[in-house]
């Protein structure tokens, strides 16, 4: 897991994976099941768009497709590393609120851009833009949180779950994003029994964290 993950963090394009005792199928099921979390796809980590995968004995060879271009990647990374100190302060949950706060107030909703580089460098984006920067930050961050992909009102949707003082909790920028610099926090860190117009969330946590600090300016 952690060579694949350093693979996509590098963009690279091909990989070549091979382990004792464990079959070629069974990497390929739990890099599926564990860090895709059951689909191709992902939202989470480099802006990987699909993966293919050729497997034979112990041995997997993984070909990756990315959204973005090489320099585009560059540029990403550069304003990345220029953000991430203002918001990488004090406790988890000051980060993911930081983090919140940042990113709704910075990306406009604008269909027909889906990617990390959208939403970080052109401030533009969908659900997939909102979820996969935000997983960025966490990762840089140290906080465990991962896609969850459903539906809300019938249609396709995707948003996070983040991982705080021991539990799961669900939280959707796309939703908190109330337009120009107003954000709410309607769908910020709830349990699933507060996760209104989701089918379905992600939360261990049995009681949705109040919200404390400073609103975002």
């Amino acid at each position: 897991k952690r060579i694949y993950k350093e693979a996509i963090e590098r963009h690279v394009e091909k990989l070549n994976i091979s382990c004792k005792g464990i079959s070629g199928s069974s990497v390929v099921n739990i890099i599926s099941n564990e860090i895709h979390k059951g689909t191709w796809y992902t939202w989470a980590e480099g802006d990987l768009a699909y993966v293919n995968f050729t497997y034979w004995n112990s041995k997997v060879d993984v070909t990756l497709y990315y959204r973005d271009t090489h320099d585009q990647q560059i540029q990403m990374e550069a304003t990345f590393a220029a953000i991430l100190p203002s918001l990488n302060q004090g406790s988890n949950y000051d980060k993911i609120k930081a983090v919140h706060d940042y990113l709704c107030n910075s990306i406009a909703y604008t269909y027909g851009y889906h990617d990390t580089y959208d939403a970080l460098c052109r401030n533009v984006g969908v659900c997939q833009s909102y979820t996969s920067l935000f997983m960025k930050f966490m990762s840089a961050m140290g906080i465990p949180c991962y896609a969850q992909e459903g539906t809300v009102n019938g249609e396709a949707h995707v948003w996070n779950v983040v991982y705080l003082d021991g539990e799961w909790y669900n939280i959707d920028l796309t939703w908190d994003d109330e337009g120009g610099r107003d954000v709410g926090y309607k769908y910020f860190l709830k349990c699933d029994a507060d996760w209104e117009g989701h089918h379905h969330g992600g939360a261990t946590a049995t009681k949705s964290m109040e919200v404390t600090g400073k609103s975002a300016i």
